[in-house]
C-alpha cells in the first residue's frame, strides 16, 4: 500500500512507520522537520507545516492517509479539503480523552466531551478532550472511510513525555517508589497501550480499511500490582511505599483519589481485541521500556534523582 502520514517522526507515528516499513509498504511522510527529521530514509520525506498549507502534498495519490497530529478541527478540515480526494480511507489517531466525564462507564458508544469554544486552538488540560472530539467530527464529515483508533496512556520506547518511564526507571535503578493508596486502601487504576501494539493495530486498520472508532488499551490493572510486576520483571530491589493518600499525588499517570476519573483507566478493550488489537504483557513492555531508557543515562523528567545505574 502506498500510505500518508501526517506527522509520524515520534513515538506513536515513529512506531507506526516502522511496522508500516517493515511491512513493505511505501510511506510519505509530511512533518515540520523539528523531531526526528533525519529518521526513516527509505520513505520519502515532505515538508511543511499542515496549520498553514498542505499544498506540497498536491497531486499525490495514497491508498491510506494516517493522521497522528490532529490536535485541533482546523487541521483536521484542512487536511479533508487537500487530501478526501486524493484516498479512500483516513485513520486518525484520537484519546479515550474524548469521552464526557463523570460517566460511571465509558465505552465507544459513550457522550464525548465537549469544549466552551469549538474554533479554539489552546490546547491544554482543560480543551484536549473536547478538541479530539471535534477533530474526530471533522474527519467524519470531510473523509469517506474513516477509521478512528482511541488510545488511553502510550508507553514504551520513545516515549518523549516520560510519564511510564519515571516508574520504570526507578524501580529499574533499585531506588525507592511512593504509591499513596486511597483513604479506603485501595490502589488507582493504570491502563495504558504500549505504543508497539498500538501502530500494529493501527496498521492492521489500515490494511484491512477498518471504519469506525476503537478503544487501544491493554487491560485495566491496579497500579500497585503494576508496580509489584515492574520490580518482579526487572529484578528489582526497590521498595515500594504505600501510604495513605491525604489528597491527590503530584505523580504521573496517578488518577485523583476521589475516583473521579477512574473510568478513564478502565476502559474495555473488546471492541479493538475482535477489530485485531493485541497487547503484549506489562512485562514485555517495561524490560523493553527499560532496555530503551538506561540509555539515555539520565532520570526522567519527573525525577530529579542523580543517575547511578549504567548505561550499558
Amino acid at each position: 500500500m502506498n500510505l500518508l502520514v501526517l506527522g509520524g517522526t515520534q513515538f506513536v507515528g515513529r512506531h507506526f512507520v516502522e511496522a508500516a516499513l517493515a511491512g513493505s509498504h511505501e510511506v510519505t511522510l509530511f512533518h515540520r522537520g523539528k523531531t526526528g527529521a533525519d529518521l526513516f530514509p527509505e520513505a520519502e520525506h515532505v515538508l511543511g507545516d499542515r496549520l498553514q498549507s498542505l499544498a506540497a502534498l498536491e497531486g499525490g495519490k495514497w491508498d491510506a492517509v494516517v493522521d497522528v497530529s490532529a490536535y485541533v478541527p482546523r487541521a483536521v478540515r484542512m487536511a479533508a479539503e487537500a487530501l478526501a480526494d486524493c484516498t479512500p480511507y483516513y485513520l486518525q489517531v484520537s484519546t479515550v480523552s474524548v469521552y464526557a466525564t463523570g460517566a460511571g462507564h465509558v465505552d465507544e458508544t459513550s457522550p464525548l466531551a465537549t469544549v466552551e469554544d469549538p474554533a479554539g486552538e489552546v490546547v491544554d488540560a482543560e480543551t484536549y478532550g473536547g478538541l479530539k472530539a471535534l477533530c474526530e467530527e471533522a474527519a467524519l464529515a470531510g473523509f469517506g472511510q474513516v477509521g478512528i483508533v482511541r488510545p488511553t496512556f502510550v508507553v514504551g520506547p520513545y516515549d518523549h513525555t516520560e510519564r511510564f518511564t519515571y516508574w520504570v526507571d526507578r524501580i529499574g535503578r533499585n531506588a525507592p517508589v511512593t504509591l499513596p493508596l486511597r483513604g479506603d486502601g485501595s490502589s488507582p487504576p493504570l491502563q495504558f497501550i504500549d505504543a508497539r501494539d498500538l501502530g500494529a493495530f493501527m496498521l492492521h486498520m489500515v490494511e484491512q480499511g477498518t471504519t469506525g472508532a476503537y478503544n487501544a488499551a491493554a487491560p485495566s490493572l491496579a497500579f500497585l500490582e503494576a508496580l509489584e510486576r515492574t520490580r518482579a520483571a526487572l529484578g528489582s530491589a526497590s521498595e515500594i511505599f504505600t501510604p495513605r493518600a491525604e489528597g491527590d499525588a503530584d505523580l504521573p499517570m496517578v488518577l485523583p483519589s476521589d475516583g473521579s476519573a477512574d473510568p478513564m483507566l478502565t476502559i474495555p478493550n473488546e471492541r479493538a481485541v475482535a477489530a485485531g488489537l493485541r497487547p503484549r504483557t506489562l512485562e514485555a513492555t517495561v524490560q523493553d521500556l527499560w532496555q530503551w531508557w538506561r540509555t539515555m543515562g539520565r532520570p526522567t523528567k519527573f525525577d530529579g534523582v542523580p543517575w547511578q545505574g549504567s548505561r550499558s
